[in-house]
C-alpha cells in the first residue's frame, strides 16, 4: 500500500507543476488534512510576495474551505485576516470587513488580545 501510494504520489507530482495542484488533487481524497491547509496558506503568502493578491486570495480560499471542514480555527483566523487585508488592498472593502470580522470573532474566542488590537 505504501509503495502504491508512493508511486501514485510520484506520478501525480510529475504531472503537476506546483504544490497547489498536488494538494488540490490529494484533497479530493483527503479533505481532513491540516497539512494541506498549512501548505495552501504558505502558497498564499508566497503569492503575496510575488505581487499577486488575487492568486493569494485563491490559495487562501482553498485553505479556508478545508480548514472550515476540519474546524482548524487557529489557522482560519489567519486566513480570514489575510483575505481581509488582500481585499482591502484590492479595494473590495465590504468583503474585507466581513473577513476581518470573522478573524476578530475567532481572536476573541481564543482571547488573543494582541490579535484583537490588530483588528481595529
Amino acid at each position: 500500500m505504501i509503495i502504491a501510494n508512493s508511486i501514485a504520489f510520484r506520478s501525480l507530482a510529475q504531472k503537476s507543476d506546483s504544490v497547489y495542484h498536488i494538494y488540490e488533487n490529494l484533497n479530493n481524497k483527503r479533505k481532513k488534512s491540516n497539512e494541506a491547509v498549512d501548505l495552501l496558506y504558505s502558497e498564499g503568502r508566497i503569492a503575496i510576495n510575488e505581487g499577486s493578491l488575487q492568486n493569494s486570495i485563491n490559495f487562501y480560499q482553498k485553505a479556508k474551505e478545508i480548514a472550515e471542514h476540519n474546524n482548524y480555527e487557529s489557522k482560519l483566523l489567519q486566513i480570514y485576516n489575510n483575505i481581509g487585508i488582500n481585499n482591502t488592498e484590492l479595494g473590495f472593502y465590504k468583503e474585507a470587513i466581513s473577513n476581518q470580522q470573522e478573524a476578530l470573532t475567532l481572536r476573541e474566542k481564543f482571547n488573543d488580545t494582541l490579535g484583537i488590537s490588530r483588528c481595529y
